[in-house]
């Protein structure tokens, strides 16, 4: 967007003037391709979802809103609601509460985003709390996962002190009203 500030007119490779839709959408591409190698092999939709939820967390938005950064994900609210990921009535839009998630996912379903929604909806009922392998814990879960066979406790450590330390983060994310 920066070329738009810059100059006066942008051109597509034709000689015709590229509209700002055209710019965002090459952005958007661009930034996909950018995503797509961060985030490995994440699908669209669930590109889309972690877009979406950076954005508005499971708080309500306007239709529009959803529906622009939908399109420009190459996906839909209307097939992420036939999904049972998305809620949409009356104009207002929000991510299902895991609550309100289907009790089992189909066989084929390949949403990354509703996988794990699901995975920590059953985590949460069964009273598992999951957890991220951060930086602080990083070479002690690999030297766990290394030496496993001779010292199980170090791995069993180090993933307990993970789950607490993520334990912590959910309490303080669940207090703070977003």
């Amino acid at each position: 967007m920066g070329v738009y500030s810059r100059f006066a007119k942008v051109l597509e490779a034709d000689g015709t003037a590229m509209s700002v839709r055209s710019a965002l959408q090459i952005i958007n591409h661009e930034l996909d391709l950018y995503f797509t190698e961060q985030d490995g092999e994440l699908d669209r939709d669930s590109r889309f979802c972690v877009d979406l939820y950076s954005q508005y967390a499971f708080n309500d938005m306007k239709f529009g809103e959803a529906d622009v950064l939908a399109r420009a994900k190459n996906t839909s609210v209307e097939k992420l609601v036939r999904r049972e990921i998305l809620y949409a009535e009356k104009g207002v839009v929000r991510f299902l509460e895991r609550s309100e998630l289907p009790e089992k996912v189909k066989n084929t379903e390949d949403c990354i985003w509703l996988l794990a929604q699901q995975l920590t909806k059953a985590m949460k009922s069964g009273g598992i709390v999951s957890f991220i392998i951060d930086e602080e814990h990083k070479l002690f879960y690999y030297r766990g996962l290394k030496d496993f066979s001779e010292t199980p406790g170090c791995l069993l450590d180090t993933c307990r002190s993970a789950q607490d330390a993520y334990e912590k983060m959910l309490v303080y994310f669940t207090e703070v009203k977003l």
